[in-house]
């Protein structure tokens, strides 16, 4: 039993089928200003407080009837300590009911981090709901684990549509054979950009400024990849037709039989053609 007493984080309470403490170790109680060692030989009645009792006392029975029990509670202390209790029977060899077994964990880093996990994203998401842009949270093999309302409005897909598919899905060939380049080559200390091409719900072609980073959420010991997609659709078509207009006019003052300038307003040569 020697090894019990310096259970870390953690006690454990068994008693007979007179709800009698016959073991009582661990830590946790300590931390809590219990001794173990005094609990022991009492009634579980007579060593906790009556509104503590009040509270254990139906899972201690049940446990003596054969049933388990797993609960949670907060420190009698009130300083912030969760634990988990699990209460249940101790069979002998024969199978039968002899007593009953309580072991508490305490919890309260990992609840903390449960919570600062769930805090953050809610606040990614609060941010992403309300972004005009599409956000992407992907794994490593670009698969969709959320993405932002806003996928409706840029490509046309309900959001339930998209998640557990894979980017690659609804990108073309060549942006996906891009974008997975890219990828393999990120060393994800800054923003990963690229321009992507992705097909609509309506089997058009809409170009995206693609911005992903990877970040470890607060709480978290694991990176994630957010990507936030920007239709740029427009502004790629404006820059390409302006690229084509002007290869147009150069390939015109090229070709001239006569000679072509292009003058300013001040009338200075801006161009002249051979």
């Amino acid at each position: 039993l020697s090894a019990l007493d310096v259970l870390p984080d953690a006690s454990i309470m068994v008693f007979d089928t007179d709800l009698v403490f016959v073991v009582v170790r661990g830590e946790a109680l300590r931390d809590v200003g219990m001794d173990p060692h005094e609990l022991e030989e009492r009634s579980a009645a007579e060593a906790l407080s009556p509104s503590r009792w009040a509270f254990y006392e139906p899972f201690y029975r049940a446990a003596l009837a054969g049933e388990s029990s797993s609960i949670e509670v907060g420190s009698v202390a009130d300083d912030g300590h969760r634990y988990v209790v699990n209460i249940g029977p101790v069979l002998s060899d024969a199978g039968e009911v002899i007593g009953g077994v309580a072991i508490a964990t305490d919890v309260s880093d990992h609840m903390r981090l449960r919570e600062a996990l769930e805090e953050s994203e809610r606040r990614f998401r609060l941010v992403a709901e309300n972004s005009s842009d599409v956000v992407l949270r992907v794994d490593d093999a670009w698969d969709i684990g959320w993405v932002s309302p806003s996928v409706r409005d840029v490509l046309g897909y309900e959001p339930e549509a998209v998640l557990g598919a894979g980017l690659r899905d609804f990108l073309t060939v060549e942006s996906w054979e891009a974008i997975r380049a890219a990828y393999a080559a990120w060393d994800k200390q800054e923003p990963l950009r690229h321009l992507l091409r992705l097909v609509a719900a309506d089997g058009s072609l809409r170009w995206t400024e693609a911005l992903a980073r990877s970040i470890v959420p607060e709480g978290s010991v694991e990176a994630a990849t957010v990507v936030n997609l920007r239709d740029v659709d427009e502004q790629v078509h404006a820059r390409r037709a302006l690229a084509d207009s002007e290869e147009q006019f150069r390939l015109t003052m090229e070709q001239a039989a006569v000679g072509m300038a292009l003058v300013n307003a001040a009338g200075e040569f801006m161009v002249v053609n051979p």
